[in-house]
């Protein structure tokens, strides 16, 4: 199965895919599957890679699944971040494509503080090198409904579970 992640990090910095990559290393995931990142410069961007996703699916010959994985940033009185979340919700429900929620941030959900965006690059590589993927309480990881996260907590290990047991 190929599993195509979309990241709303950039290529450059691949800050996103760090920490995924991580959790799937220590979980021990099957050789089986493909890891196709395809990242999106923005989390507003969801929508502009169909071209690319289209392609990674023709050119693997097998079973494909599209994961989004996006922050949740902060809603509270920020109608437009409630907007284009909803309207993820809605492109992936059409699309029937997986989403990942952090919330309200990767870096909150892995590291547990807020990290400026100058410092996601370097904070990720500390991550992978001090092998911190240790520290985090997988149960944060868990959570089933978006409605129902709280900050620091994520539906990554509850959706990537339900995809990896097929």
């Amino acid at each position: 199965m190929q599993l195509i992640f979309l990241f709303e990090t950039n290529s450059k910095s691949e800050s996103d895919y760090k920490y995924v990559r991580s959790y799937l290393q220590t979980i021990k995931v099957e050789r089986k599957y493909k890891y196709s990142p395809i990242y999106l410069n923005g989390k507003g961007n969801y929508n502009k890679q169909e071209r690319n996703i289209n392609a990674k699916i023709k050119r693997y010959d097998g079973i494909s699944k599209v994961i989004l994985f996006v922050d949740v940033d902060s809603t509270s009185l920020h109608y437009d971040q409630i907007k284009l979340n909803n309207e993820i919700i809605n492109y992936c429900n059409l699309k029937k494509y997986e989403i990942v929620w952090f919330k309200r941030t990767i870096e909150e959900v892995f590291l547990n503080k807020k990290i400026e965006h100058s410092q996601k690059t370097k904070m990720a590589d500390d991550f992978l090198r001090k092998d911190e993927i240790k520290k985090v309480d997988y149960s944060k990881l868990s959570i089933s409904k978006y409605e129902n996260l709280k900050n620091g907590e994520s539906n990554m290990k509850y959706v990537l579970d339900r995809i990896l047991k097929n």
